[in-house]
């Protein structure tokens, strides 16, 4: 986790905008913390930013959680905080559910029949709901695992959930949005600079952890049969 507060990052925003004096900044809408929410959300979330690619993922929001299926209905929910749901795990059957795509689940014409009912085996997500099929028989337990949000920082003694060498380069993501909105575009892209050399800085130590999730590449049975190697 992070170890600049709340409290400590908007401090530091703020004296990069033009320090204490600045009491327009910190009033009662709290600009400062809005932009610093604003850089931590950005830097979580978007797989594109002023043109840099992030090819990688934070562990730290990486995690899972279960649900229970109810006989006769279609879906159980996405949890609350997902930003993207990766996998389904059927622990009741102990098998993984394969995804699908939306068509594919509207052509099946057996959803909403009670006769068709079984043990899903197919997923798709749809809004807040994850529809399953085929549709629940009985009671399974689902295990979701997704990538989460990152929870908004508010009381002052808040820090991030992603590690702590990513607080200065959120403190400098903060300023860079502060002097957008008063339209210093020299600063901006001064600032962008120096922000995006940081951020470049450590991909390569983050995108492994992006790499590690991705499956492994392999020949199909005919091509490994002529001895090739994938």
């Amino acid at each position: 986790m992070g170890t600049l507060s709340y409290l400590e990052m908007r401090d530091r925003a703020l004296f990069q905008l033009g320090g204490p004096t600045r009491t327009e900044l910190t009033g009662t809408t709290n600009y400062v913390g809005i932009w610093v929410n604003q850089a931590l959300r950005d830097l979580t979330t978007k797989n594109r930013y002023m043109g840099l690619r992030k090819n990688f993922v934070f562990p730290q929001l990486e995690t899972s959680s279960d649900d229970t299926t109810v006989d006769g209905q279609t879906y159980i929910d996405v949890p609350s905080d997902a930003l993207i749901v990766r996998h389904l795990y059927d622990t009741t059957n102990n098998r993984k559910l394969e995804r699908i795509n939306w068509y594919s689940y509207v052509d099946y014409t057996d959803r909403e029949t009670a006769t068709s009912e079984g043990v899903p085996t197919e997923w798709v997500r749809s809004a807040d709901k994850l529809y399953l099929h085929r549709t629940p028989d009985d009671a399974y337990v689902i295990d979701i695992f997704y990538k989460k949000l990152h929870p908004a920082l508010s009381a002052d003694t808040d820090v991030t959930v992603i590690g702590d060498e990513w607080d200065d380069i959120i403190v400098q993501l903060a300023v860079i949005k502060g002097q957008m909105w008063m339209n210093d575009w020299d600063k901006v892209k001064a600032l962008k600079e120096v922000w995006l050399e940081d951020v470049s800085a450590m991909l390569g130590i983050y995108d492994q952890e992006e790499r590690d999730m991705r499956p492994q590449i392999k020949g199909s049975v005919p091509y490994n049969d002529f001895n090739y190697k994938a």
